[in-house]
């Protein structure tokens, strides 16, 4: 029941995204005055007619997996149509660029507002020097769980209040990070119990075995977790917005920087190009665990992977909005519109190279849930 309730989470949270991102094309391109025949929730075949705004049919499809919108002339259209002027390519190409790029914009800002909005209604976040003063009910919490380390193996979860150690029938308190490490140090690679508090779930008892060499320079055995004193932190309005907009700059650096050293390594024929990529299969158990923790990680993961959609849209690469942005560059360099065979094969291509690369990363996720 578990995984069906993160399948159909993770179907929610995509189908939003999606929305979002085809409301900024929507949008701008109205403003712009280009006609838009539909904007559909899911993908064709068609359900039924919701309604019709302004021109727009608005359509219930049948596979839900996000929407699309149809904007008018958006492909290819003569000039001797009758509305010629409502259609995309009448458009200036700076307009053309817009609503484009208004796609992933509205990715951008929809993560800005989940994440101000938990800073309003108060957000999980590490005691700093400059934040002790308005941190509340900082507690020690893991941050950081290292892959096949004996906390992943435990089952332990980002998220997790570490309450106390006990070994050898004696229960050791943990009030600080540091304490860690000293209560490690005494019990050596002898098993322990850790006491955890964990969201909803309630107080939960980990059995587990400390290892050395986890991490470097740590002359202690350790589990495979790092820990910080993380407390709840609640900012007004105008303070919300900043913080906000500062973690969502800090996601897209981090999404862009990914990104770019992923082709470096495919182009160096490094070894770990795919194996750090998850797609939608493996981002289920993701949900799953966000789930067990509290609905605030939700929403950091819901703004995690808006960014992501608005970076990986913004790609030049054929079929990406990034692609169609740098089609229309080149077609004001060179003075004239790109012919539709070449646009239509270069995206068709890059739509396969897209769909098989999504294949693999899909099939790469089943064996790894196995």
């Amino acid at each position: 029941m578990s995984v069906f309730i993160s399948i159909i989470v993770f179907l929610v949270v995509l189908g939003v995204l999606v929305v979002v991102h085809e409301f900024g094309h929507y949008i701008v391109a109205k403003k712009s005055g280009i006609r838009v025949d539909e904007f559909g929730f899911g993908f064709p075949p068609r359900i039924k007619t919701l309604f019709v705004y302004k021109g727009t049919r608005f359509t219930w499809n049948l596979i839900p997996f996000g929407g699309f919108v149809k904007i008018f002339g958006e492909n290819s259209i003569q000039k001797s149509d009758p509305n010629f002027k409502q259609s995309f390519v009448a458009k200036r190409k700076l307009t053309q660029i817009a609503v484009l790029f208004a796609g992933p914009l509205f990715n951008f800002l929809f993560a800005w507002i989940l994440l101000s909005s938990l800073f309003v209604f108060g957000s999980p976040a590490m005691l700093t020097s400059e934040n002790k003063d308005v941190l509340a009910n900082p507690q020690v919490s893991v941050i950081e769980i290292i892959p096949n380390s004996p906390a992943s193996q435990s089952g332990f979860l980002i998220g997790d209040v570490i309450r106390s150690v006990v070994f050898d029938g004696v229960e050791f308190s943990v009030s600080e990070p540091d304490s860690l490490s000293q209560i490690f140090m005494d019990t050596g690679t002898q098993e322990v119990v850790v006491v955890v508090e964990r969201g909803k779930g309630g107080v939960l008892e980990k059995n587990v075995v400390p290892e050395y060499g986890l991490f470097d320079g740590q002359s202690s055995p350790a589990l495979g977790f790092s820990v910080a004193q993380v407390g709840t932190l609640q900012l007004p309005i105008h303070k919300a917005l900043m913080q906000g907009g500062l973690r969502t700059w800090e996601i897209t650096k981090s999404t862009f920087i990914f990104i770019y050293s992923l082709i470096e390594n495919i182009f160096t024929s490094e070894k770990e190009n795919l194996g750090s990529v998850t797609g939608p299969i493996g981002i289920v158990p993701i949900v799953g665990d966000a789930l067990k923790i509290g609905f605030s990680f939700i929403v950091v993961l819901t703004a995690l992977i808006s960014v992501n959609l608005a970076v990986i849209n913004l790609l030049p690469f054929p079929a990406l909005d990034g692609g169609r942005i740098l089609f229309v560059i080149i077609e004001k360099i060179i003075g004239q519109p790109i012919g539709v065979k070449t646009t239509q094969i270069v995206n068709g291509v890059g739509f396969l190279i897209l769909l098989i690369l999504m294949f693999v990363i899909t099939i790469r996720d089943i064996v790894n849930l196995l």
